[in-house]
């Protein structure tokens, strides 16, 4: 049984951090740590471990592995702990200022040494010898140099801000102590490749070498003293200037230099240019690259400017410009530009200076190539200076290939900067009003039609004054408004209108479908309103709807229908139903109402207000004004 006593304690002691907060009944293995740094014990009992008030034997209920211990049953939620390491623990060897073996040491148990440890098997000042450890070498709280060509560990293990050192260095920049040129350590949360003396004037770099020889051909990669990184063989010759934080490539004429990046198949890679460390400055630029290789259409190349999405590369080689996230929406459209009211301009822009006819043009092609392979300008529109003054006048040129131009298409539209169209073949004059379209005028404008440019064969659309005339020359010939081949509207020569049909048989004819035929003709020094059927001959039904009729005469309603069918005069008592000369042969009515109410009667000069009833054997007169009724006498006649 482990018992605590049995060689003098020699060293600094520690209390390590509580483990206590971890006992659930259910863990056994921790980490050891002393103020939050690692710790390595290099035997169990270099450990003091009470358990709920009870001292732990070293070996039996607790091993140490590395800087882990390691119970054999594991500690209940709420027991109480605590640790003291012993830095040093065991038997103190006689003090030398150095050990020197002659061939090979074996140390079985543990090696002590001062605050610097020195492991140097060479001849002094050579430092030619091998160190060969089988096994871990562990360096805690101490210096450990290694004075050795070479040298075989299994592990090295450093603890937190415990450093690997390399080069003799010099005075830095750190208060002008000498330094390491090259220090690699952590310190808990970071890993560190650290040189005071690297910023020196005397400016050395660090080099990753896939060679051993000294020439900087073999460098793979290089961190310059200014901070700079550079890939490639000789690619440090060209950092030195502006953007080169990171520089990649080489000089040599049988290499390519390149930047991969690999991405899953349903991911994009991006390179970003960061304006700040807020959540929106991080990638105000990018170039993104989103990967899928089961759908070209699917991948693309996207680049955003101030945090917005500006311009897609698409698989199927569209380019979309524009409105933030915009995707193709033309198939066949190679460019596209994607925005609102003044968002989506294109421009071509002439940089040259002149004031020559023609000057500052830009053009805008459409080539082709034939199934031999040929190839020609099939079209083009230009646009350019119109003149030769100081000014700031265009003009529209749109040409286009007879068949055998080439690369130089013939102009057939012209449009100058007094708004002037030519049409026509080079070129089109403007000012030529003969040609086949004409629009221009100070007291009006028109669109000439002309068969073979005569002068009495045309049509006119056009505006003069405040009119605007739709006119057939010939006076023999009719105006047709067409949809398709079928005429929708006809205007014949003699005045007539057809609607639905080519020879209307009145002023207007609108024929709404088979024997049905609305029609407005003169007849008999009196306008008429028929509905006919297709052969004019005969007259036939005409539904009307509406929610209401009213029958005016010289603007004054004569006649109501409401929408309850109610059929009332123009105005109260104003209008007959009939007169003594034009009677209604019969009147057929449920009650009769009767009322002289506004006028008077030619008896007493009253008025009265009746209702007159009928009954199965009798007939009722009720007065509505007093509420009294009456029956009429009648007297069967046989």
């Amino acid at each position: 049984m482990a018992y605590l006593g049995r060689n003098p304690a020699i060293g600094t002691q520690k209390v390590l951090d509580s483990l206590e907060s971890q006992f659930d009944g259910v863990l056994t293995t921790f980490n050891l740590r002393y103020t939050s740094n690692v710790v390595y014990p290099t035997l169990s009992s270099s450990l003091i471990v009470s358990l709920g008030g009870v001292l732990q034997e070293p070996g039996i209920a607790y091993t140490v592995v590395s800087d882990q211990i390691i119970f054999a049953t594991a500690p209940n939620a709420g027991t109480d702990c605590w640790i003291l390491l012993y830095s040093e623990f065991g038997a103190q060897a006689a003090a030398t200022s150095f050990l020197t073996v002659a061939n090979n040491a074996t140390i079985g148990g543990e090696l002590h040494g001062p605050a610097n440890f020195i492991i140097d098997p060479a001849v002094i000042g050579a430092d030619t010898g091998t160190v060969e450890i089988k096994g871990n070498l562990t360096v805690q709280g101490t210096t450990t140099t290694i004075n050795s060509t070479t040298v075989d560990l299994d592990t090295l293990s450093l603890g937190d801000n415990e450093k690997i050192s390399l080069g003799a260095g010099g005075v830095g920049d750190n208060g002008g102590a000498v330094e390491s040129d090259l220090e690699i350590y952590s310190d808990g949360t970071n890993a560190y490749f650290d040189s005071g003396f690297i910023a020196s004037t005397a400016s050395p770099n660090i080099y990753f070498r896939t060679s051993a020889t000294t020439t900087l051909d073999t460098n793979a990669l290089t961190i310059l003293n200014t901070g700079q990184v550079v890939i490639g063989d000789d690619a440090s010759d060209h950092a030195g200037v502006n953007h080169d934080d990171l520089v990649v490539g080489n000089s040599s004429a049988g290499k390519r230099s390149g930047i991969t990046i690999v991405t899953a198949t349903n991911q994009d890679g991006a390179i970003c240019f960061s304006d700040g460390t807020g959540a929106s400055d991080r990638a105000k630029g990018k170039i993104a690259y989103m990967h899928d290789p089961s759908n070209a259409s699917a991948e693309f190349l996207d680049f955003y400017v101030a945090g917005s999405h500006k311009l897609k590369l698409d698989g199927d080689g569209r380019i979309v410009m524009g409105t933030n996230g915009a995707s193709s929406q033309i198939a066949s459209a190679k460019i596209q530009v994607v925005g609102g009211n003044g968002s989506n301009d294109i421009a071509i822009i002439n940089s040259a200076a002149s004031d020559d006819d023609n000057a500052r043009s830009g053009n805008l092609l459409f080539r082709g190539s034939q199934s031999g392979s040929e190839k020609s300008t099939l079209a083009a529109i230009t646009g350019s200076h119109d003149g030769t003054a100081d000014d700031q006048k265009g003009k529209l040129v749109f040409k286009i290939n007879d068949g055998s131009d080439g690369d130089a298409p013939t102009e057939i539209v012209r449009i100058d900067s007094s708004g002037h169209m030519g049409l026509g073949k080079s070129p089109a004059d403007t000012n030529n009003f003969t040609r086949a379209l004409d629009i221009n005028g100070a007291s009006g404008s028109a669109l000439y039609a002309r068969t073979n440019s005569s002068g009495s064969d045309f049509a006119i659309f056009g505006y003069y004054g405040q009119n605007l005339f739709v006119r057939e020359n010939s006076g023999n010939g009719e105006l047709r408004f067409q949809s398709g081949s079928d005429n929708r509207l006809i205007i014949k020569s003699t005045g007539l209108v057809g609607i639905g049909t080519d020879d209307p048989f009145g002023q207007l004819q609108v024929k709404a479908g088979t024997d049905a035929n609305f029609s407005f003709s003169i007849g008999g020094g009196e306008a008429s309103f028929e509905i006919l059927n297709d052969a004019g001959s005969a007259n036939v039904p005409l539904n009307v709807r509406a929610s209401e009729y009213k029958i005016k005469i010289q603007g004054t309603e004569k006649v109501r229908i409401d929408s309850d069918g109610h059929v009332t005069p123009g105005g109260d008592n104003t209008q007959d139903l009939g007169s003594a000369s034009k009677r209604w042969r019969n009147i057929y009515t449920g009650d009769l109402q009767l009322s002289n109410e506004g006028s008077s009667n030619e008896i007493d000069g009253t008025w009265g207000n009746y209702t007159i009833q009928e009954g199965e054997e009798e007939l009722f007169l009720i007065n509505r004004r007093s509420g009294k009724k009456f029956k009429f006498v009648l007297e069967e006649v046989k």
